[in-house]
């Protein structure tokens, strides 16, 4: 399969997750396409156990992609200044104490409550434990809110004070930074070979 196939096979896939989400699901777009996407991946997984020879290509071509460079150097620039094309920062000067509170304190107390989760819950799920600080970084990945979903999320709704929608919306903005730090922090701890400093027993 080569790159542009693949190319028209994800903007088929993306089509058709539209107009499922739009028939079937009735969400919010931004969630709707996660939801579907997260599906698709999985079914993906489970196609390439049953039928290797026939999925493993686009499975290694997907897995050949640099989402570091992909994500952090090239998409999260867009999404951002798409998310900021939308911010009205006459609305949320009057909110920027509680906006650095939850972009900071607010994403590190998210990673432990994912970290800590995921860690408890690995031995039971896949009868495997898994190093706290790695639970950890997870939770660093998924604590930072989308701000294009956010925004999203808040055009098709109408029933949320305008006070809760600013201080949610300048959050998602700048949340991801905090999560960045914490992220190359923890990583630094396993290249290091410092990942016991992050005893679990402290928190839970």
């Amino acid at each position: 399969m080569s790159e542009y196939s693949l190319f028209v096979m994800l903007c088929v896939i993306a089509a058709i997750s539209s107009y499922f989400n739009l028939r079937f699901l009735k969400l919010p777009k931004a969630i709707g396409l996660t939801v579907v996407s997260a599906l698709i991946s999985l079914m993906l997984v489970v196609l390439i156990k049953l039928e290797p020879k026939l999925f493993y290509p686009a499975y290694h071509m997907l897995n050949s992609i640099d989402f570091k460079i992909l994500v952090l150097k090239v998409l999260l620039g867009y999404l951002l200044f798409a998310a900021a094309m939308h911010l009205n920062f006459l609305e949320i000067k009057n909110f920027l104490a509680s906006i650095f509170v939850l972009s900071s304190l607010g994403v590190v107390v998210s990673t432990f409550i994912i970290g800590t989760l995921c860690w408890l819950a690995a031995p039971i799920v896949i009868k495997h434990d898994v190093s706290y600080i790695y639970c950890l970084i997870v939770g660093a990945i998924f604590s930072p809110t989308d701000p294009v979903t956010v925004f999203a999320v808040f055009k098709t709704s109408k029933s949320v004070p305008m006070r809760v929608k600013s201080i949610l919306s300048g959050e998602a903005m700048f949340n991801d930074v905090f999560s960045i730090v914490i992220f190359l922090i923890l990583l630094s701890l396993v290249i290091s070979g410092k990942s016991d400093i992050v005893n679990p027993r402290v928190f839970c």
